[in-house]
């Protein structure tokens, strides 16, 4: 789900098709550390307590050294690694700001948040489209890069524009 939301955003910023198909590879990996990690904490209903959520951020780099012997992987490992800074530099694992974090990773980073709001979590129900939208837009300059927020939500609607009209 995470590569489709990917693919959206690439058509409106209009990237070249090699940079597409490194974004869509790196958002189906993006997530490759978590691999190994104990299912209670991934699963957990509450709160992770100080050790659980270190465990939980040490996924991108446990990410990155996973594929780093793989040469064909050398080019993604940046957006691996830094899928969960933020924009306004609160994010980690280095806590980087604005344009300091890759591009591919602030791709993914609006991705990924969107796919985890439609998505039942142990700890709280599923939201919808139009709350995960508002959620994207509230955060954006917070936590996502505002112009990819607005070129996903612009693809977005035209997605689901042309989606429901092909229905009726």
């Amino acid at each position: 789900r995470v590569s489709h939301y990917v693919r959206l955003i690439a058509a409106a910023l209009d990237l070249e098709e090699n940079e597409r198909n490194n974004l869509k590879v790196a958002a189906m990996l993006h997530d490759i550390g978590k691999i190994g990690m104990s299912d209670f904490i991934l699963g957990k209903p509450g709160p992770l307590d100080e050790i659980e959520m270190h465990t939980i951020r040490s996924h991108p780099k446990n990410g990155v050294e996973i594929l780093k012997p793989l040469k064909q992987f050398e080019s993604i490992l940046p957006a691996i690694l830094h899928h969960h800074e933020n924009y306004d530099g609160s994010g980690y694992p280095d806590g980087l700001s604005g344009e300091q974090i890759p591009f591919h990773a602030r791709i993914i980073s609006v991705a990924d948040s969107y796919d985890v709001i439609l998505s039942d979590r142990p700890y709280r129900p599923a939201k919808t489209s139009d709350k995960a939208i508002e959620e994207l837009l509230r955060c954006a300059g917070k936590q996502f890069d505002p112009e990819i927020v607005q070129a996903f939500v612009s693809m977005h609607v035209r997605y689901v524009d042309r989606f429901a009209h092909s229905e009726s």
